[in-house]
């Protein structure tokens, strides 16, 4: 198995911006960069488990948070690492108002909700092709 990146999103479940953060990590595990990227559970994260910690530190991990909490990011840090790259949603919006969803739309999203999923997935693409391509490629 060649080197992978982890992306890890959100996992809001029952809230919109959760919702989209991890159609976006799908998007990129399963369509745009099936062979070099993987997601792990985050709560497992942030368990103290030996595992888990160095599969934090052997891997370049990518977040998306759905909101100014973080959760992601927290979950990568108190394993020990650091995010080579993260996105957060809630940020993303106010360069894309116009895929502002329905907040009301968690257990199906709406058409804006998969257009902001799509922007982000792609940016979540191309910071793969950055981090793989980079000497070294994980933090």
């Amino acid at each position: 198995m060649g080197k992978k990146v982890v992306v890890l999103p959100c996992s809001g479940v029952g809230k919109a911006y959760g919702s989209i953060a991890r159609e976006a990590a799908f998007m990129v595990i399963e369509d745009l960069k099936p062979d070099v990227t993987l997601t792990v559970c985050l709560p497992r994260l942030i368990v103290d488990d030996d595992d888990a910690r160095q599969f934090v530190r052997d891997n370049a991990f990518i977040v998306i948070n759905g909101c100014p909490s973080r959760c992601a990011s927290f979950a990568v840090e108190s394993a020990g690492g650091k995010p080579a790259a993260a996105f957060e949603v809630t940020k993303l919006l106010r360069e894309y108002r116009d895929l502002k969803p329905d907040r009301a739309s968690v257990i199906e999203l709406d058409e804006k909700g998969w257009k902001l999923a799509k922007v982000i997935a792609e940016k979540v693409s191309s910071e793969v092709d950055k981090i793989l391509g980079s000497e070294g490629g994980c933090s």
